[in-house]
């Protein structure tokens, strides 16, 4: 990871507005654990390169990973708008809004991001999550349900399922 990085900042070092070797560095830089150096680098590439799902998508996790929901929200409007169909960015995005209390918000991402990728375990579980927040019980067991038959046997799952009053399927 070490050489990774000593590369990385050397092309950088040849050529400053090197928006692949900002975001690669953001991603090793993340890697280990060094995430406000990650943000740094991933705002760089942000400044040449505006418009790249992938750069604004790893700048919205970065956050997350610090816990600034609330700042990661618009890294991840920022992907979804270059890239409508990005199944993940709905999904983290909807996430975040939970996480700063705007689970009606979120909603429309869950669904989205199931809509475009319904085997995906961890959307159909956190919406489950976010309409149980709202009280809307069948919906959650349903799609709790659903996230433990993609995932047999989920323990989280299985909770969230047991703390609706509902006995998950063995």
């Amino acid at each position: 990871m070490g050489q990774a990085i000593t590369s990385y900042q050397r092309a950088l070092e040849i050529k400053p507005d090197y928006t692949q070797a900002h975001h690669n560095l953001g991603n090793v830089l993340m890697q280990a654990g060094k995430v406000d150096e990650a943000i740094a680098h991933y705002e760089k590439a942000i400044e040449i390169k505006p418009h790249s799902s992938e750069i604004q998508y790893a700048l919205g996790n970065a956050f997350v990973r610090k816990n600034k929901f609330l700042e990661a929200i618009a890294p991840y409007e920022a992907a979804l708008r270059a890239r409508p169909d990005f199944a993940e960015a709905h999904n983290n995005l909807a996430g975040a809004l939970v996480a700063v209390g705007k689970a009606n918000e979120a909603i429309p991402h869950f669904n989205e991001a199931i809509r475009l990728n319904p085997n995906d375990r961890d959307a159909h579980y956190n919406l489950g999550f976010a309409l149980a927040q709202l009280g809307r019980r069948d919906e959650a067991v349903a799609h709790f349900t659903e996230a433990l038959r993609l995932m047999p046997g989920d323990p989280q799952a299985k909770q969230r399922l047991r703390e609706l009053g509902v006995e998950p399927p063995n």
